[in-house]
Order: structure tokens, then C-alpha cells, then sequence
């Protein structure tokens, strides 16, 4: 197993956090900042369509059951943040 972490910076508008991967075995979001995160399985983030809300300073964990291995996208309630993203392969 293999993890990498980056630290995006999030903003207003919708962002990538992590690419499709087939290999993915899990992966972390912590959103770092004083504003709230829309999290997305899937393309295109936004404030009314996302999967996770994460408040601030909130760690999102997914290492169990069914991983999600496509497109991860983001978007910044307001302002910007700082995130962290670790998956592991």
C-alpha cells in the first residue's frame, strides 16, 4: 500500500480533488479551514449538489466497505480554505 497526500487550496469555485482511480483503496478529506466543504462523488461540486457537507475543521475517512473510485470534486462555502487529501493505493 501507498498513500499521497496534497493540499489543495479551496475556493469558491469547484475543484478536483482527486482524480478517477481504479486502484484507489481509500482516501482522507480534512477540511482545514473556518468555512464549510461540499465534498462530491463526481464532477462538478456545488453548494446545493454534493455528497459530503464537512463543517469546519471536520476529517471525512474512507477506508471501509464499497471505495468510491471515480472523480472527487470540491467547492468552498465562501472565501477560501485550506484541505488535505490523502488517498491510498
Amino acid at each position: 500500500s501507498t498513500s499521497a497526500v496534497t493540499y489543495p487550496a479551496a475556493t469558491g469555485a469547484n475543484q478536483t480533488l482527486l482524480a478517477a482511480n481504479a486502484a484507489r483503496r481509500g482516501f482522507q478529506v480534512v477540511n482545514d479551514s473556518a468555512n464549510i466543504l461540499y465534498v462530491k462523488f463526481g464532477a462538478t461540486a456545488t453548494t446545493s449538489s454534493y455528497t459530503i457537507r464537512m463543517a469546519p475543521n471536520a476529517v471525512y475517512d474512507h477506508r471501509e466497505g464499497t471505495i468510491w473510485t471515480g472523480i472527487i470534486d470540491a467547492i468552498m462555502s465562501a472565501g477560501t480554505g485550506n484541505i488535505a487529501v490523502t488517498e491510498m493505493t
